[in-house]
C-alpha cells in the first residue's frame, strides 16, 4: 500500500472526538494527555488533504481527496489572504484524489495521484489545472512529486519514476525488484535527488515491508542502505523526506507493523552526507503513532507531522526539531496530519483531516512562529 492509498484508508478511521483552536509551540510543549487546545474542522469540504507545498508566503497549494463519487480530486490555493478551492480534472475510474504537490511558482505547479494502479499527473499554468500525458508505466501509480526547478522535476510511485526536463516526461528505471512503493521525493539538483518508501521482503512472520531509500546521482538511481529501526520485526516504511543541504537530510515514517491498525511506531532517519542513521523519535502519551511528512526551514528548524493513537482516540502529531532534539506537541484529538511544508521559522503549513460528526473535513493549520492555528 502506497502513501496515497494509506492516507485515503486512514481518513475513514475517524470516530467521535473533540478537536482543538491552536497548538502550542512544539519546543515548549509537554506531551501530556490533558493539554488539548481546541481547533475546529475545516468548513471548506468533506474529505482530506494529503500534501501541501508553497513557493512563497503568497502562493501555496494543498491537495487531497474530497468525498465525491465522480470528482475526488481536491486542490486548494493560498493567495496570501485566503484559501480557495480550484477545480482539477479527474481520471475516469479514479477513486482516490491527489497525493502530492510541487509548487514552483504562481504559474507553475505539478500534482500527482493514484487510485490503486491508475496514475495521474496534472499541471497548473497560472490559470487552470490540466491533465498531462505521461509515458506508459504499466500497472503503477504515482505517489509523490518533487522539484528543484521548472526543468528538473521527479515523479515517483509504485515501481516507477518519471523525470521532467522542462519539455517532456521520461521514464527512468528504478533498481528495485519485487513489490515496492516510493512515497516521497526530494530534488536538490540535476545530480542529487532522493526518494524514500518501502519494499516487500520475506520474513519469519511472512511478507513484510522494509525501508527503501534511493539516490539519484545525475545518471542512475542507486539503492542506499537504511538502518533498521530497533522494533522493525513486523515491518517498516518511510513516508517523507526533506533536505536542508546535501549533507543534512531527514526522512520519517513508521515501524513495527506499519500496515496493521493500532500497531505502529514512528521512525526518524538522518543523512549526514555519508550515512543514514536512526534518530530517536519523541514518545507520546498514547504510545503509538506514525510520521507522514517532514519539512525543514533550516538546520535548527524542522517539522514532522503524522498521527495515530489507540482505538477511537486517534490523534494528530506535530514534532519539531530545534537543532538538538525532536520534541512533540500534544496530540490533536480527532485529527490526522499528512503533509507539511516550511518556508521560514515563522511560516509553515500542515494539512490533513479532522473528524466532524460522522465525516472527515479537510484540515489546514498554519505556524506563525509562536503557535499552530487553523487557517
Amino acid at each position: 500500500m502506497g502513501k496515497t492509498s494509506a492516507i485515503a484508508a486512514a481518513s475513514a478511521l475517524f470516530l467521535g472526538a473533540t478537536v482543538a483552536a491552536a497548538v502550542p509551540a512544539a519546543a515548549n510543549a509537554t506531551a501530556t494527555a490533558t493539554a488539548q487546545p481546541a481547533i475546529t474542522a475545516s468548513p471548506v469540504v468533506n474529505g482530506s488533504l494529503s500534501a501541501v507545498s508553497a513557493s512563497s508566503s503568497r502562493d501555496a497549494w494543498a491537495v487531497g481527496t474530497q468525498t465525491s463519487a465522480t470528482a475526488p480530486n481536491l486542490a486548494e490555493h493560498w493567495n496570501g489572504a485566503t484559501w480557495t478551492r480550484v477545480p482539477v480534472p479527474t481520471l475516469r475510474g479514479q477513486y482516490f484524489g491527489l497525493g502530492s504537490i510541487a509548487d514552483i511558482s504562481p504559474a507553475d505547479a505539478w500534482a500527482t495521484g493514484r487510485s490503486y494502479d491508475l496514475a495521474q499527473l496534472v499541471h497548473w499554468n497560472g490559470k487552470a489545472w490540466s491533465r498531462v500525458p505521461i509515458p506508459s508505466i504499466g500497472a503503477h501509480g504515482l505517489g509523490a512529486i518533487g522539484a528543484a526547478s521548472a526543468s528538473d522535476i521527479w515523479a515517483v510511485g509504485s515501481g516507477a519514476s518519471l523525470h521532467w526536463n522542462g519539455k517532456t516526461w521520461a521514464r527512468v528505471p528504478v533498481p528495485v525488484s519485487g513489490l515496492h512503493d516510493l512515497n516521497s521525493v526530494k530534488v536538490l539538483s540535476p545530480s542529487n535527488a532522493w526518494a524514500v518508501g518501502s519494499v516487500t521482503v520475506a520474513s519469519s512472520f511472512g511478507d513484510i515491508t522494509a525501508n527503501l531509500i534511493l539516490h539519484w546521482n545525475g545518471k542512475t538511481w542507486t539503492r542506499i542502505p537504511s538502518p533498521a529501526p530497533l522494533d522493525a520485526k513486523y515491518g517498516d516504511f518511510l513516508n517523507g523526506i526533506t533536505a536542508v543541504s546535501a549533507g543534512n537530510i531527514w526522512a520519517v515514517g513508521c515501524t513495527d507493523g506499519c500496515l496493521v491498525q493500532g500497531a505502529f511506531n514512528p521512525q526518524i532517519e538522518h543523512w549526514n552526507g555519508k550515512t543514514w542513521k536512526q534518530v530517536a523519535a519523541p514518545a507520546t502519551p498514547y504510545g503509538i503513532y506514525t510520521l507522514n511528512s517532514v519539512a525543514a526551514a533550516s538546520a535548527g528548524d524542522a517539522w514532522a507531522v503524522g498521527g495515530g493513537g489507540p482505538g477511537t482516540a486517534l490523534s494528530g502529531a506535530i514534532a519539531h526539531w530545534n537543532g538538538g532534539t525532536w520534541k512533540l506537541s500534544p496530540g490533536l484529538r480527532g485529527t490526522q496530519l499528512y503533509g507539511v511544508t516550511a518556508l521560514s521559522t515563522g511560516d509553515a503549513w500542515a494539512v490533513g483531516v479532522a473528524q466532524s460528526g460522522a465525516t472527515g473535513r479537510a484540515l489546514i493549520l498554519h505556524w506563525n512562529g509562536k503557535s499552530w492555528a487553523r487557517s
